[in-house]
């Protein structure tokens, strides 16, 4: 199931509880535990009232849903308005914002290419980007698949979102020009480190958090191979 929601709202909690709301009712349906997928009218109509309810319980401006089996698209439906203050009403071919559900998609994506033994996790970008570069020489060579997954680049937070958001640029386009991204500062990355860690903590201790999380304990990620422990 695809549940598509509009982001103009005034909390953006609303639109994750709207969305766990609908994927909950249509979980629910005994539907779900048949290989062929046998839907009754009256179970679409309970997805359909779950959905006209989160619009009404959370303000939501719109809410649209998408029922794919096997590749197949058996169902869908859109309730609301395009924008909070628009009338042109929500249809299921609108495109919407869906912002950081992307990397959910991307690493399931990745995941299936890694189950099938098509790449590694620890892979180089270089090895299936020979074009992709970033700020530094070293990094660039040494950033690894689970480096972009789990936010390892040295990059500033929402640095490359301007690159492709609102840009007619093509993917090959964003990935030439990314080289221009520059780095986090050594401030910042203290300043990030002291939120995280309390005190005086360093951001290396950050890192090794995030590679256990990651599965990769042993392999500190590029950035910090680089300046030989504090991670710039």
């Amino acid at each position: 199931m695809i549940a598509q929601i509009s982001f103009k709202t005034k909390h953006l909690s609303r639109c994750a509880s709207a969305f766990l709301i609908v994927l909950c009712a249509w979980a629910c349906s005994p539907a779900t535990a048949t290989a062929q997928l046998k839907i009754s009218k009256s179970q679409w109509n309970r997805l359909d009232a779950a959905m006209l309810e989160a619009l009404s319980t959370l303000n939501l401006p719109s809410l649209s849903v998408a029922v794919v089996h096997d590749g197949e698209l058996v169902w869908s439906q859109s309730h609301g308005k395009l924008d909070a203050n628009g009338t042109q009403a929500a249809n299921p071919e609108c495109l919407y914002a869906v912002a950081s559900n992307t990397k959910a998609f991307t690493s399931a994506a990745l995941a299936q290419l890694v189950d099938a033994g098509k790449l590694d996790w620890n892979d180089r970008v270089q090895d299936y980007l020979p074009d992709f570069e970033l700020y530094d020489p070293y990094v660039t060579s040494e950033l690894r698949i689970t480096d972009l997954l789990c936010h390892r680049s040295g990059l500033e937070t929402f640095s490359g979102d301007l690159l492709w958001y609102g840009t007619a640029w093509s993917a090959d386009e964003v990935l030439q020009r990314a080289r221009h991204l520059r780095r986090v500062s050594q401030g910042e990355l203290e300043r990030a480190a002291r939120q995280v860690g309390g005190g005086d903590q360093r951001v290396v201790g950050v890192a090794d958090a995030d590679d256990e999380r990651c599965g990769r304990a042993r392999r500190r990620p590029a950035v910090e191979r680089r300046t030989g422990g504090l991670v710039r």
